[in-house]
């Protein structure tokens, strides 16, 4: 089922389970592809990271810097 892509096997046949087949699973929170790459995971800890940031920013101006640190780490 895992390999490397563009690897000469053939896939099993999966009959009635093809209908479940994805080409990306979330597995304890860690996202993973078929190639084993972690593309999306890097991908969906990146925009949750920025969406942090941008969520930080909105309550800098209230905060003092001692406090904002706090908040921060």
């Amino acid at each position: 089922m895992f390999g490397p892509s563009g690897s000469d096997t053939v896939p099993p046949d999966l009959g009635p389970l093809k209908l479940y087949d994805k080409a990306v699973v979330t597995n304890l929170g860690v996202k993973t592809d078929s190639n084993l790459k972690m593309d999306q995971q890097i991908n969906a800890a990146v925009r949750s990271s920025f969406y942090q940031l941008k969520q930080l920013s909105k309550v800098k101006p209230f905060l003092s810097f001692n406090n904002f640190e706090k908040v921060m780490h």
